[in-house]
């Protein structure tokens, strides 16, 4: 009943966007994969397609799609700034003080403060899934920010919280509880060129997620990056359930439309001999399509991403 309450009120908004001038915006990817051992090959959807409507008064937006880490297979959710929103009965909040709220199908997750060397936007601990219906609230205030998640069904242990924000210019960092995978979170990201003004970006950073219940499924993961002009490296270590593994790449922006790169890694230094992986690979973006193919040791993968 929860769940459908929810829903109901996403297609209320999307009712409201058809009398409105929305903002649309989003990402379609797909890829083409082809195995070099098993001979396989197909097409599927790049990785967290979706679609976006935004208020032209940015009082609320509609998200739709999604998948990967941060969102399940199928979300459909709005948020609400509730500051903007009381702003028009000329009720104010706080000075520097934000409120918004997120309801809908969709899991809730805590962010992370992390550099994510690697790219892999992998760093969630789970709040809030999306069986237990949940609803979230984001306060804000001077470069803080809390985030509360609470499922709405009864028979579901469904609740956590995330605070976040820069101890200094150059310094983020992160904390989070779930109450319902009883674990917690903590990240930090460090911008070492700014702090230390160098004519060159480097930053470093980790995350942590301890799990109460079962400490062998703890994850703990430590990166670095830099970059020189048009060059840019990362390196970056994991342990996630007891298995450690190491990557590492570098890439070069030949110009506004080609970037050529390589990477490298071992995903179980357990077994070395059978996860290990090189890969080349060269880009190109004109204007909002981006076209990527990859060459590696297993595999070689063509991607392409419209962003509109």
């Amino acid at each position: 009943m929860k769940k459908t309450i929810s829903i109901l009120l996403v297609l209320v908004l999307v009712s409201a966007a058809a009398f409105a001038t929305p903002t649309i915006g989003g990402r379609f990817g797909i890829k083409y994969t082809y195995v070099y051992s098993s001979g396989n090959n197909g097409v599927t959807a790049g990785n967290r397609n979706y679609m976006t409507l935004t208020d032209s008064s940015d009082l609320w937006s509609i998200y739709f799609g999604g998948q990967g880490y941060q969102y399940s297979s199928y979300s459909a959710y709005a948020t609400l700034n509730i500051d903007k929103i009381l702003a028009t009965a000329k009720i104010t909040l706080p000075e520097e003080m934000t409120l918004s709220a997120d309801v809908g199908v969709n899991s809730l997750y805590a962010g992370y403060a992390y550099i994510d060397a690697a790219g892999s936007d992998a760093w969630y601990l789970p709040l809030a899934t999306e069986s237990t219906a949940p609803i979230g609230i984001t306060v804000g205030y001077k470069g803080w920010s809390l985030y509360a998640a609470a499922g709405l069904e009864h028979d579901k242990k469904s609740f956590g919280l995330s605070v976040s924000g820069a101890v200094v210019d150059g310094v983020d960092v992160q904390a989070a509880y779930s109450q319902e995978v009883n674990a917690v979170s903590a990240s930090f990201g460090v911008d070492i060129a700014a702090l230390a003004k160098m004519d060159f970006s480097l930053s470093a950073g980790a995350y942590a997620e301890l799990y109460f219940d079962d400490m062998t499924n703890n994850l703990y993961v430590g990166g670095l990056k830099a970059g020189f002009d048009k060059l840019s490296a990362y390196s970056e270590f994991v342990y996630d359930s007891g298995t450690m593994s190491l990557s590492g790449g570098a890439n070069y922006a030949i110009n506004s439309m080609f970037t050529v790169g390589a990477d490298g890694g071992i995903s179980d230094f357990s077994d070395v001999a059978n996860n290990w992986s090189v890969d080349g690979w060269v880009q190109v973006k004109m204007g909002k399509v981006a076209s990527r193919l990859y060459a590696s040791n297993t595999k070689v993968e063509f991607r392409t991403q419209f962003n509109f």
